[in-house]
């Protein structure tokens, strides 16, 4: 997982905006490629050019296509992950995101892509 951000709330378009920015476009490489669901803070007209600055590709998916979505199937290790950890307390549900979080391979990146479709030869995912 690149370039994860926890925060509390629901993620409006400031907050896509801000993790774009502050979080996301710093480990981007020129050439890579950001997928984003329909959610409509990713349709906020700042996101594009902060990538396309960074020299990436944005790509949209169609509406509601979780088949076509790697990310689902991180998110679902993930919460396995953590429900398992019964974290109590908002320190020990921090702690097993993290510990989650780092339980992501580059050889399941490569399967959730593979799985949802994706080209994998890339050199960018080896």
């Amino acid at each position: 997982m690149q370039a994860p951000m926890l925060f509390e709330g629901g993620a409006d378009h400031l907050a896509i905006e801000a993790y774009v920015e502050h979080v996301l476009a710093p480990t981007l490489q020129k050439g890579q490629i950001v997928v984003f669901d329909n959610l409509s803070a990713h349709k906020r007209a700042r996101l594009e050019p902060l990538l396309a600055h960074k020299q990436c590709d944005v790509w949209f998916l169609p509406a509601y296509s979780p088949d076509l979505t790697p990310i689902e199937l991180a998110f679902a290790k993930i919460k396995q992950a953590v429900r398992r950890a019964a974290a109590r307390t908002k320190e020990a549900l921090e702690a097993a995101i993290a510990e989650a979080l780092a339980t992501i391979t580059s050889a399941d990146a490569r399967a959730f892509f593979d799985h949802c479709g994706y080209l994998v030869s890339s050199p960018m995912l080896k």
